[in-house]
């Protein structure tokens, strides 16, 4: 297990006061682990991670082993807090009293809770931008990252963090938490798919992804890729309005740079006469 002692625990959560045995923590640990795995890391790294370091030898993953770390702590210890006070008897649920504690105020729970979900979202983040940072050459400890299924999914609408998402947000909205961000991915790519095709063609859509992977957009391709990740951003938020200008502002870009848009070039969607600009206003009768 990447993380497997109280003293490890306590390190990335110093302020919470622990009075339980490890070993009830370990099941909750190793789904948080496993949790990290299927949604960022991938098998590879954590293999990597659980592997021993050999003695004499410095520890090469130490950086993202401390990000990986302290987010796996902090995903146990959410689903701790949810369960660890009940107990099921004969009687159903009840809660076990310690001489000298009190039970918590609903209020200060609630903090508790609030504070852990902003720092793992703040680390899930920062675990995605490290691994996109760290990933792209062939050299990387961690390049064959990019062939799994974690990071295809991710960078699915174009979107690969939930900072992203909230920085391209004009106005207020509610994200809610990491696991509701990358719930909503696939709802994204879907609306990129289903929204931008007719303007701009699935094809081309699927060719900017590819570029957008392998970090070899240009400046003209990276400028269409922002108006899809709009039009993902509009689509996470239900407003579809915003979702189809966001869409005809790439074909805008494609049309004036129409040999950086091969499929786009070559589709059905260059002639359209239902789309143009009046006066600054999208007229879209399509």
């Amino acid at each position: 297990m990447i993380v497997s002692t109280l003293e490890q625990v306590q390190t990335y959560l110093p302020s919470i006061n622990f009075k339980v045995d490890i070993d009830r923590l370990t099941d909750f640990l190793d789904r948080a682990e496993q949790w990290l795995t299927e949604h960022i890391i991938g098998t590879a790294i954590r293999e990597a991670l659980n592997a021993a370091i050999p003695v004499g030898k410095t520890d090469q993953h130490a950086a993202i082993r401390k990000v990986c770390s302290r987010a796996i702590c902090e995903f146990a210890y959410l689903t701790v807090s949810a369960e660890m006070d009940l107990q099921l008897s004969e009687a159903g649920f009840v809660v076990q009293e310690n001489n000298g504690l009190v039970p918590a105020s609903q209020q200060r729970t609630e903090r508790l809770v609030s504070s852990l979900n902003l720092r793992l979202n703040m680390d899930c983040d920062e675990l995605v931008n490290y691994l996109l940072e760290h990933s792209k050459t062939t050299e990387s400890a961690y390049h064959a990252w990019r062939e799994t299924e974690q990071f295809n999914y991710l960078t699915l609408a174009f979107v690969p963090t939930r900072m992203q998402l909230s920085r391209h947000l004009t106005y207020g909205s509610n994200i809610g938490n990491w696991q509701d961000y990358y719930n909503g991915i696939q709802l994204m790519a879907k609306g990129v798919d289903l929204t931008a095709s007719p303007y701009v063609s699935l094809a081309e859509i699927n060719r900017l992804r590819g570029l957008y992977r392998a970090g070899t957009a240009n400046a003209v391709q990276l400028a269409a890729i922002g108006m899809l990740q709009d039009v993902a951003v509009a689509t996470f938020v239900k407003d579809g309005k915003a979702a189809r200008e966001a869409a005809i502002h790439a074909r805008c870009i494609m049309l004036e740079s129409k040999t950086d848009f091969t499929e786009f070039e070559a589709s059905d969607c260059v002639p359209l006469t239902g789309v143009h600009f009046d006066e600054g206003h999208i007229v879209d009768t399509m």
